[in-house]
């Protein structure tokens, strides 16, 4: 993947991402793991399987990196450590309820009018350009919501 200069954006970044090819999940998980410290390496390969909807065509891609990357921010690290794990959870409810408000849904079949966990599905986004350019979208959607939530610290009460 080629390197973005200092003016290119997050979201832009992801979205350069899923046009070379990556997962939506991947595509976030890839602008943002330098941002946020995380080991991208190990980071990209696990949420490979995110993809399309968890591969089930369940919780679009776009969300579960965005949720992968919110844990990265704010999640715990010991179990006795509720009020990180607190955070996190409240912060990402905040995260879907918003990319919810945009789309009216996180399921990917339901975004995207494709079951691309068929043969048939698959074979349609790819001659249609589902992935490049709607899939895209969601993930440009998802990563400017993020932003939101990595640049404010969210009280865990709230």
């Amino acid at each position: 993947m080629e390197e973005k200069d200092d003016t290119t954006t997050y979201p832009q970044k992801a979205v350069a991402c899923v046009r070379q090819g990556f997962g939506c999940s991947q595509a976030l998980i890839i602008a943002y793991g330098g941002k946020l410290g995380v080991d991208n390496d190990l980071t990209i390969k696990i949420s490979s399987v995110f993809g399309r909807g968890m591969g089930v065509g369940g919780t679009c891609g776009a969300v579960t990196g965005a949720l992968m990357l919110i844990g990265a921010k704010y999640g715990n690290l010991t179990a006795e450590d509720l009020t990180s794990a607190e955070k996190a959870v409240g912060t990402a409810c905040d995260f879907i309820n918003d990319f919810i408000a945009r789309h009216g849904s996180v399921d990917c079949k339901e975004l995207i009018h494709c079951d691309v966990n068929t043969t048939e599905g698959f074979k349609h986004a790819l001659d249609t350009g589902i992935f490049a350019n709607i899939c895209s979208g969601f993930v440009r959607d998802a990563a400017e919501i993020l932003e939101k939530y990595l640049r404010t610290e969210r009280a865990a009460t709230e």
